[in-house]
């Protein structure tokens, strides 16, 4: 209906589901970005088999049975096509991994601030506009891939992309102190805390 993202007990539930059987809330946030990287494409792409190649190693489909197997396939499947843009086959790295960390052990903290440097392309220490919109939206996009599994429609997923263009101007200009164009993970760490 009204593009709104509501999360339910049995999305919290799903998650859990997810958790329990996958090996991926043993890993730290900046394990999974490694192994992403580690299985990245030179362009910085990670293609489906990459991408499987990962799944592989936090999930053993032989110890489940075919419907556990079938639901940790279609989530994560349907984790990255949400992930994956319009035009490309292919997910950047910094995207799909800062996407799996929301399901990683560590702090929420360190999780952000992983995430944060990944996107943070050229190493300079500070996001622009585009970059932050694609932090959030990212954020956001797994959130609703996780919740609503072949549920969720273009007006969803607009509606998201909307959401995270406004709170990236936010953000800005009410966060960046130095300069306005840019920000500084402390920054964001700040806006975020309060």
């Amino acid at each position: 209906g009204d593009g709104a993202l509501s999360i339910y007990m049995q999305d919290v539930e799903r998650m859990q589901v997810l958790l329990e059987l996958t090996s991926i809330g043993e890993l730290e946030s900046q394990e999974v970005h490694e192994a992403f990287a580690r299985n990245s494409s030179e362009d910085g792409t990670v293609t489906l088999t990459g991408y499987s190649s990962f799944l592989d190693s936090i999930y053993d489909a032989g110890k489940h049975d075919d419907d556990k197997a079938l639901f940790v396939s279609h989530m994560f499947g349907h984790l990255y096509s949400c992930l994956r843009s319009a035009d490309a086959h292919d997910v950047e790295s910094s995207i799909i991994a800062s996407a799996m960390t929301i399901l990683s052990k560590g702090s929420k903290s360190v999780k952000l601030s992983d995430a944060y440097q990944a996107f943070d392309s050229d190493g300079k220490g500070y996001l622009f506009k585009t970059e932050m919109f694609r932090f959030l939206y990212t954020w956001m996009a797994t959130l609703l891939a996780l919740t609503c599994p072949g549920t969720a429609g273009g007006s969803l997923a607009n509606s998201i992309e909307f959401f995270c263009v406004n709170l990236t101007e936010d953000i800005f200009s009410s966060a960046a102190k130095v300069d306005k164009e840019k920000l500084i993970f402390t920054e964001f760490a700040e806006w975020y805390s309060t």
